[in-house]
């Protein structure tokens, strides 16, 4: 009997890109979309591609939207994917080769992320994640916006090649996430919660966290990170990344101070 796979990806206004992204995934059993209020033509594209598209209208963190979605699969693996995330045809064929093997209940996945339509060098440049997991072996727990998933399965490998990850094609698509995500990541920490990127906690920001915590961070990322071997793309995402620590805390601010 054949193993099946389902992917799973939660969305807002993607239209620009989930087109592309659901061409890619045509090798899997089952798509589910999990729509957080989209205003554009997303659902509309997706329901070209699966029957399963549901609308969750109210504000939800990203890992509460793949959890919904992972309570839907049907198949006997999952995979969560971002709409920004593509798999090649080689990670493809070594996903499906893979979850045959009855001793694994998971694996990490491995991504080279892009910045303004190049790879990174940096130490930004490649991470993995588990995000492809044997159904009932992984869940979300939803509580912050930068989450790994929970795992409760046996042994986990890791796919080898690589997927693709678009994450910032644009200085636009950057600033719109950081909106979004520092948002989410202030109300977390104006409740005294450890949460952004930094994974840091914070009562009342004050000159340390406004100033000396976005250089602190700029300098890490540029310097300790290897941003520096970029060039000027890698100096530019230093700056945001910096900038989304600012944000974060202006936030933070914003919701303690004003009314």
């Amino acid at each position: 009997m054949n193993t099946t796979i389902t992917a799973v990806l939660a969305v807002k206004n993607e239209a620009a890109i989930i087109e592309n992204a659901l061409q890619n995934l045509q090798w899997v059993d089952e798509i589910i979309i999990i729509d957080n209020g989209s205003t554009d033509t997303t659902k509309k594209i997706a329901k070209k591609y699966t029957k399963k598209v549901y609308a969750v209208n109210k504000p939800l963190l990203i890992p509460e939207l793949q959890q919904k979605g992972i309570g839907k699969t049907t198949a006997d693996w999952v995979i969560v994917l971002d709409a920004d995330v593509l798999v090649p045809k080689e990670a493809q064929k070594e996903i499906l080769e893979k979850i045959t093997d009855s001793s694994v209940d998971g694996y990490y996945l491995r991504h080279k992320n892009y910045f303004l339509g190049k790879p990174l060098e940096c130490h930004f440049g490649e991470h993995k994640i588990l995000k492809l997991f044997r159904n009932g072996k992984a869940e979300f727990e939803g509580k912050h916006a930068h989450e790994a998933i929970m795992f409760t399965g046996r042994d986990i490998g890791t796919i080898e090649n690589f997927l693709i990850h678009n994450a910032h094609p644009s200085i636009s698509v950057f600033l719109r996430k950081a909106n979004l995500y520092s948002s989410q990541d202030a109300k977390k920490l104006a409740k005294g919660e450890k949460a952004g990127i930094a994974k840091r906690g914070m009562v009342d920001p004050g000159f340390y966290e406004f100033i000396i915590s976005p250089v602190l961070y700029f300098l890490n990322f540029y310097l300790r990170r290897g941003a520096y071997k970029d060039g000027l793309r890698g100096l530019i995402l230093s700056v945001l990344f910096s900038y989304y620590i600012f944000l974060e805390t202006a936030k933070v601010f914003e919701i303690k101070n004003v009314n």
